[in-house]
């Protein structure tokens, strides 16, 4: 390589460097600003709002043999069922003779 292809070079990346030091401290910006504390036993919380769904891991749809008004409901929103328990009884004046 030729003395003067070298200056070239040596001119062109001090002047890179340059160009981003300039800017570096041209910007004035600090760190990302860090919030400490004195290490203790305690407990932690955190709270999160979030607007979503909740799903459950079975969906099950209800539906009568016969249709009616419900008189009773023996079951209340989120009571565990099993298979066989009775939920509600219906008025028994339309299906029963």
């Amino acid at each position: 390589m030729s003395k003067k292809k070298i200056i070239i070079i040596a001119a062109a990346v001090v002047l890179v460097g340059a160009v981003v030091a300039v800017n570096a401290t041209r910007s004035g910006k600090k760190g990302a600003v860090v919030q400490t504390e004195k290490v203790r036993s305690g407990n932690l919380e955190q709270m999160v709002s979030a607007t979503g769904r909740v799903v459950p891991p079975t969906e099950v749809k209800l539906s009568a043999n016969v249709s009616g008004r419900i008189t009773r409901i023996h079951v209340e929103e989120g009571d565990a069922v099993q298979k066989g328990d009775l939920l509600v009884e219906l008025e028994r004046d339309r299906y029963e003779y």
